[in-house]
């Protein structure tokens, strides 16, 4: 029979910090590098805030269509392709690479990707290329397609 000490000491081995974690033999847990990572799904949560700000103006502009009225940035038919596609592209499609960075390793028993710099750059071009295609939407430059709004330089 165990003890509720020898049972806490197997939890805190397992599911512990990563000071707190150690193997069967004392020694600490192999860690990941999860810059990678980190940006990804960090910068998933940033353009969900700012997703929802654009969903908050065209929740206004359905309740007053008039208060944007004066403010081309802001008209409704500008700042919905941003809502979409700032749905679509920089939180789910981010936050599902950011997870894929975070499980892979840990599936495969490797501790580390193949190229975490090239995550990283990969995910601040990701940001960067977004940010530009916001500006075009807003400044009124698009396809006209639903989905692919962006320019043909940024699509």
């Amino acid at each position: 029979m165990t003890t509720s000490s020898q049972h806490w000491h197997r939890l805190i081995q397992r599911f512990g910090s990563p000071r707190e974690r150690t193997s069967t033999v004392g020694q600490a847990i192999q860690r990941y590098e999860d810059r990678a990572t980190r940006l990804w799904l960090y910068s998933s949560i940033i353009w969900l805030t700012i997703v929802d700000l654009f969903g908050l103006i065209l929740a206004l502009e359905l309740i007053s269509p008039n208060l944007f009225a004066g403010i081309p940035w802001l008209l409704f038919s500008r700042v919905r392709p941003l809502h979409v596609n700032g749905v679509i592209f920089p939180w789910l499609s981010m936050m599902y690479w950011g997870a894929l960075f975070y499980m892979i390793p840990r599936l495969t028993g490797r501790r580390k990707m193949w190229s975490e710099q090239l995550a990283i750059w990969t995910g601040w071009g990701f940001n960067i290329w977004f940010l530009l295609g916001i500006i075009t939407i807003m400044a009124g430059m698009t396809q006209g397609r639903e989905y692919a709004e962006f320019i043909w330089p940024l699509d």
